[in-house]
């Protein structure tokens, strides 16, 4: 569905990440006694003690927060406090990945060149690589006993590295390739820099070899892509893809001189600004090639403004969090959305879930849901609201008409309102924490 920019002063949206949920446990366990008679009486070893407990010790006598040995996952940790308690870190989007060693390392999605592995992040989820250019794959990922590889339908030119993502210039006349790490994937975006490379023949349809050996591409009903492994489980998934122009940095100019507000900059070729003219296009599987058709009105029409990007994402599905937008609007840049789109496009609300196996059978003293709000559209305080809603059985956009949309909210205790202001102009990000009814 395309759409076009609208000044809308009067709509909120509050942008968030890095949501993580804290639960406050109480330290030590519960023991029982009992008598055992004299004669049946047996030395036996002392058991060894538990990772809590020497933990829990350590914290105590250093006066400093200590993580519990063999607790920590991709999204999760537990620390034990100097004051007895055990405190549960759970996060909606993977914070750590194990290396080769067995050793945790924070995600990490800087490319550096390799020797061995061509262009590869420092320590992600995925194992991808990117090309070093010539006709080699430009994305490279060894999954479950398989390979998906990517390939563009030419040479490429050597990249540019500049933080997480690998830039092929000029891969053909004023276009070019942008490859970027993600903690559990990657995306590629094509970046159309002018209307003469708009007229470009070969920009009427992407088409760009798929190779999957050991494992099945194939479309998915809800838009996209996945690739399967024998059992016909997917190790890899893939959605449509968002194309945009570059209105909206005249847009928010004038918005900004007529509200005499200042906006953070946003580096539009990675992510969809929001009062851009964007729209977005269908990624299948035809034969063994991923196909894309851009829309050749937004990419050559006469009130483009260039550069124009055209921008798939694929992953490996470990993030726990996804969104649903009342009219079924796709924005794949990451980033929970809460209330109006400024742009008038409906409504959006975010899903999370979180992994809260451990909590069985222990006794909870405080729980806090925290959100780092990133920019807020209205200058006046904005109410937000934390419901606990159906299970989220997956991640990434969830179909405006289908039942995450319709779920409603729990009438079960939920967590208090709390009110979100835009930033200050100097101010790049601010926590904002939900506090839970303690439960056991």
């Amino acid at each position: 569905m395309r759409r076009r920019g609208a000044m809308v002063r009067a709509r909120k949206v509050v942008l968030g990440s890095g949501l993580t949920l804290v639960a406050l446990l109480a330290g030590g366990t519960a023991g029982v006694q009992h008598a055992v008679p004299a004669a049946a009486a047996q030395v036996e070893d002392e058991p060894a003690p538990s990772a809590e407990s020497v933990a829990l010790a350590a914290a105590k006598r250093s006066g400093l927060t200590i993580e519990v040995a063999d607790s920590k996952s991709e999204s999760s940790r537990v620390l034990a406090t100097p004051e007895g308690s055990l405190l549960l870190e759970s996060y909606a989007t993977p914070k750590w990945t194990r290396g080769d060693d067995g050793a945790w390392r924070q995600i990490d999605t800087t490319l550096r060149m390799t020797p061995d592995r061509g262009v590869a992040p420092v320590a992600t989820l995925a194992d991808v690589s990117f090309s070093t250019g010539g006709a080699a794959p430009a994305v490279r990922l060894p999954i479950a006993g398989g390979e998906v590889s990517l390939r563009w339908p030419g040479e490429l030119t050597a990249p540019t590295l500049g933080g997480d993502t690998a830039v092929y210039e000029s891969v053909w006349p004023d276009v070019d390739l942008r490859l970027r790490a993600l903690a559990d994937g990657f995306t590629w975006a094509v970046v159309v820099k002018s209307a003469g490379a708009a007229a470009n023949p070969a920009l009427q349809e992407l088409r760009l070899p798929l190779e999957t050996p050991g494992l099945t591409a194939r479309d998915r009903a809800d838009g996209g892509f996945e690739v399967v492994n024998d059992a016909g489980i997917p190790v890899l998934s893939g959605g449509n893809a968002v194309m945009w122009d570059s209105s909206a940095s005249e847009a928010t100019a004038e918005s900004s001189a007529r509200s005499g507000a200042v906006d953070e900059p946003q580096d539009s070729l990675r992510t969809a600004p929001e009062l851009a003219e964007q729209t977005e296009l269908p990624t299948d599987v035809e034969g063994s090639d991923l196909v894309i058709r851009p829309d050749l009105e937004l990419l050559r029409g006469p009130e483009t403004v260039y550069p124009v990007v055209i921008d798939p994402w694929t992953t490996i599905n470990k993030a726990m969090w996804g969104y649903a937008g009342s009219e079924n609007v796709t924005r794949d840049d990451g980033v929970a959305r809460v209330g109006q789109e400024p742009t008038g496009a409906g409504t959006f609300r975010s899903f999370f879930r979180f992994n809260l196996t451990s909590l069985s059978g222990k006794v909870i003293r405080s729980v806090k849901f925290l959100t780092e709000m990133t920019h807020s559209w209205d200058c006046d305080n904005t109410p937000v609201n934390l419901w606990r809603s159906a299970d989220l059985t997956t991640s990434g956009k969830q179909p405006g008409t289908g039942r995450t949309w319709r779920c409603g909210w729990s009438s079960g205790p939920g967590m208090r309102t709390s009110s979100a202001r835009r930033l200050a102009p100097m101010t790049r990000s601010r926590t904002f924490p939900w506090n839970s009814p303690v439960a056991t």
